[in-house]
Order: C-alpha cells, then structure tokens, then sequence
C-alpha cells in the first residue's frame, strides 16, 4: 500500500502544480521569484533528499566552501531543520495526506526556523544574539539528560554534556552583566531564552513576540493559525492546500536565498521524488524495511477496518476523524522512519503524547467524574478562540453567553479577565476546573500519562521525558543540529515503539467513549461492533509487538 502510494509520479503532481496562477497571500513576498518556480519545488527538493539529509558534517564538505563552515553553524543548523522539515510536508503532499495531523507541526515548523534564518542573515541585530543561540541547545541537551538519562536510569550526566551547559551559561551571564549562574541558568533555559531582551528589552521571549516584532504577514497569519492547529480538539479541520502551496514557497525562497549567500553549488535532480536506495530497499522483498513496511500496512488496514465498523453503528464525527488521523499519521510516520527523517519522526511523536493525554482527560472527566459539561467546555475552547480573530464583536457576545453557561453548570462565579486568560488564551484552556483554574501543558501532559501507566511507571516516565525532549526538536534550535540522540538506533526504536503503545492506548479510551456515547448498552448491534473493534485492537497491539521485535532482532534501524 506504501509503495504503491510511492510509485506516483511526480511529473503528475507537477502538471498540477501549473495550473496554480494565483498565490494571493504570498504575491507581495514572491514577486521577485520567476514565473513558474513553485512548478520546480519538488525536483529541487529532491535534491535535498539526498544532500541535506547528511547536512550535520558532510554537507560542510560536499556543497559549501570550507571558508564558510567555521563562523555559520548556527545557519546550517536552521537550514537543516528548515530543509527536513519541508521535505517531509513534501512527501505528505506526495502521498496524498493531507489530512495527517502532522502537517499543522510541519508548516509551524518551517515557518519558526524560516523566520529565524531571516532574522540572522537579513535584520540588524546585535551579534551576541548568534552566539546565544548556538550554545542555548546545550541546556536543553543537559535537561534531557537529567529528565532521561538521571532520574528515569540513575546514569550519571555526562561530562561533556555538564561542560557545555556551564561554559553556555556563563556565556550568558557575562553577556548581561548577571550576578549568578543561578539567575543566568533560570533565564537561558527558557524555550526561547536566547532572545533575552532582543524585542522591546523583554526579559522573556516567547515566538509569538519575536514573530510579531519580525514577521511578515504570511508568517505571522500562518504561524498563529497553525499553533492553534497543533493541540488537540474536537473538530474535523481539514488543512486547506493554499497553505501547504505557500509554504513550501516560503520555504524554497528562504533556502535557496540563504544557500545562494553561503556559495551553496546546485544541480537539480532530475530523478523523480523518493527515487532513491530508499525505494529500492523497501521494494526488496527481502529487506527488513520491506517487512516492516508490510507490519505497517497491517496496522494501517486495522485502522481503516475500525473506522468502517465505528461508522456502522452511531456516527460520531470525532472518533471518525481520529481514526482517520492515525492512519495518515502511521504512513505518514513510517515514510519518514525509511526515508531517515529521524529528528522529524521524534518531533511527531508529541502529537501522540498529546492525543493520549487529551482521550484519556476527555474519557475519565466524562465518565468517572460525570462531567457531561466537558465535551462542550472542549468544543467551544477552539471554536471561540478562533472567533476572537475573525470577528471580535461575535466573540464578545459568545463569550459572555458560554461563561454565564460556565457559571451555571459549575455554581461558581468568575471574573470575565480571569475566564478569558484561562479558558481561552490557553494552549490547554479547554482543562479550566470548576474553580477557574487551568493546567500547563507540561504538568497536564505529566498527570494524565502517570495516572494512565501508574502500574507501569517506566513506560510513563520514558513517555513524559521524550515529550520534553520533542518539545525542542520541534522548534527553532540547534538541538536537532548537534544532539547525537534523536539520530541512535536506540532512540528510534523507542519513537517507534512509544508510537505503537500510545496509539494502542488511544484506541482503547475511542473504543471506550463510542460505547458510552453510543446507545444503550442493552443495544445488541453495539455490542458487536464494540468486540470486532477489540479484536482489532488486540491483532494491532500484537502486529507492535513483532515490529519491535523484528527491529530489535535485526538491528535494522535506519541511520541517515
């Protein structure tokens, strides 16, 4: 099914890349690139493939002047995460995915470090801002180890890895003139920490500020649109293709310019995409990814077979939409498991914490705790967020017409300003409690996987440290650039498997909720969709089981 998928021509999705003559929201940006270049994007990117998945160290050698490599690591850092990144929304385009949930990370992705690559290489801003930003990944690289590494197996952080926190530290500390490394530390280890004071001397920065300071209007419209995309909700979204179109421009535009800068030397490719020893390895028939790829296939069909049995008896939109979602996702993951896109393939990863986290909150608040008021308070958080940025004066009105609803179910007064900054400019808002509180998204994330492996704390604690750790790859960083572990055998296999144990649990809580949002339980017909979906469930649990297997077993991880 994958390989068939595989086997579409690009000069198709070319034809049809001809026929777009309008690009409203990007014509003020592009007006300066040639009539026709979108048209080019793929066999450009092709290229890429196979140059910039080895960018780390060989692409130094193999397409940049050796002058260039000592003072410019933090621009092929971006460019490396910028690249990756849009070779895989590619390759989800390619296959026909549009619907794959990891299209909304992607294009947040490629905009975060398209941004930054134009604020280092276009805007005038002060040096130190470079030199922060090349050494800030070692705290985060010093916080996986103490999440991971110390407190999860007692292995001691290494020294390497304590060094380089210490010496970008006191980097930090001398450029701002601080007292203590505490203080510096505190600062520096925030997620955008190395932008201390770069917009109107804030002392803490989040992308939001430095995307409405720096951005233009694409960026701006997409990234704010996207972040909103990423977390978890009840809707049936469907991403629409003008925003794919434009941001693979987006992304084209940059790397070409910024490369062009560096003496980049380019041959397009005139194979077509994904004609590479990676397709020659999966179409062996006796290649381990070909094995792997037809254990995917598997799972995928039990997917698509579960969606057809939940649609048999009461439809509910949102158990339809995630089955849906996790069949994209599972091809969409597995294409970049063969193709090497391995810090990609970590960074999804964290769409699956958040799924797992958010099915096992929205099932244990509606039945244990007969929160009916839930399901609502969930909808509404997106549809009213994204009202207040299309019509301000609806919002207005809705929002004080679903607080007063709040205020009803809960018997519990709040302030308008309160109910506002928690319920609905929170990432997380739709967990506001009776007393009008809410939850991070990290503590949120940490109190749903513990309770949900509270009998199997190693899983949990391997879960909640790697959702730390994505949380980096899937920004702005050098992280994905230097970081030597998102690109081990070891921690391939264990994406790969925490994948199939979410996902696995995931369909446990939907198979759950559908019986209990579905009829009676005296309803005969529900109870028999109800076993054949349990008995999809277990051949999919132990299709994850051989896979792993398999992959332990032969070693068969795929280092790029």
């Amino acid at each position: 099914m994958i390989k068939e998928i595989y086997r579409i021509k690009s000069k198709e999705y070319l034809n049809e890349l001809k026929n777009i003559t309008k690009l409203e929201e990007l014509a003020d940006n592009l007006h300066g690139m040639a009539e026709g270049c979108y048209s080019n994007l793929i066999p450009y990117l092709n290229h890429y493939l196979d140059q910039f998945k080895r960018l780390k160290l060989s692409i130094l050698k193999d397409l940049y002047p050796d002058s260039a490599v000592d003072n410019n690591e933090h621009i092929y850092g971006l460019l490396y995460n910028l690249t990756t990144n849009t070779l895989s929304l590619a390759k989800n385009i390619i296959l026909g995915l549009e619907d794959s949930p990891s299209n909304f990370t992607l294009i947040r992705a490629i905009v975060e470090n398209g941004l930054t690559l134009k604020i280092f290489t276009e805007k005038d801003i002060d040096s130190k801002y470079i030199k922060l930003f090349k050494h800030h990944y070692c705290l985060f690289d010093y916080q996986f180890e103490v999440q991971y590494h110390q407190k999860i197996y007692g292995q001691k952080i290494s020294d390497g890895v304590d060094r380089s926190k210490r010496k970008a530290v006191r980097i930090f500390k001398d450029l701002f003139d601080l007292e203590t490394d505490e203080e510096a530390q505190r600062i520096y280890s925030n997620r955008h920490g190395w932008a201390y004071k770069l917009v109107n001397d804030k002392p803490f920065i989040s992308f939001k500020d430095i995307i409405d300071f720096y951005g233009d209007e694409f960026e701006k419209s997409a990234y704010d649109l996207m972040s909103s995309l990423v977390h978890p909700h009840l809707q049936d979204i469907p991403l629409v293709s003008s925003w794919v179109q434009n941001t693979l421009l987006y992304a084209q535009r940059i790397i070409y310019k910024v490369s062009e800068k560096l003496g980049a030397k380019f041959e397009v490719a005139k194979e077509n995409l994904f004609v590479s020893e990676y397709q020659k390895i999966i179409d062996h028939p006796n290649s381990v990814l070909h094995q792997i790829e037809e254990m995917y296939e598997k799972q995928v069909n039990l997917l698509s077979e579960m969606q057809f049995l939940v649609n048999q008896g009461r439809v509910n939109q949102y158990h339809d939409v995630l089955l849906r979602k996790l069949k994209n996702f599972y091809i969409d993951s597995y294409a970049d498991y063969a193709l090497g896109f391995n810090e990609v393939l970590r960074a999804k990863f964290k769409l699956m914490i958040e799924e797992l986290a958010f099915n096992r909150y929205m099932y244990y608040r509606y039945f244990y705790e007969k929160d009916r008021f839930r399901l609502e308070i969930i909808r509404q958080h997106y549809e009213l967020r994204r009202l207040e940025k299309i019509d301000l004066e609806k919002f207005h009105v809705k929002v004080k017409e679903f607080k007063k609803k709040y205020e009803e179910v809960y018997k519990k007064k709040i302030s308008m300003k309160k109910f506002i900054n928690n319920y609905i400019h929170q990432s997380y808002g739709f967990n506001i409690n009776e007393k009008g509180n809410y939850t991070s998204i990290t503590k949120f994330i940490g109190d749903q996987v513990n309770q949900l492996f509270e009998k199997n704390k190693r899983i949990g604690d391997d879960i909640i440290a790697l959702f730390e750790e994505v949380n980096s790859l899937g920004h702005a960083s050098m992280y994905q650039y230097y970081s030597d572990y998102s690109n081990q055998s070891d921690a391939i296999m264990t994406t790969v498997n925490l994948i199939d144990i979410s996902t696995y649990h995931i369909l446990e809580f939907l198979m759950l909720e559908y019986f209990i949002f579905g009829e009676s339980d005296e309803d005969e017909i529900l109870k028999n969709i109800f076993r054949k979906i349990e008995t999809r469930l277990k051949q999919f649990n132990q299709l994850s089981k051989d896979k792993i297997d398999l992959i332990k077993t032969t070693h068969s991880i795929i280092i790029h």
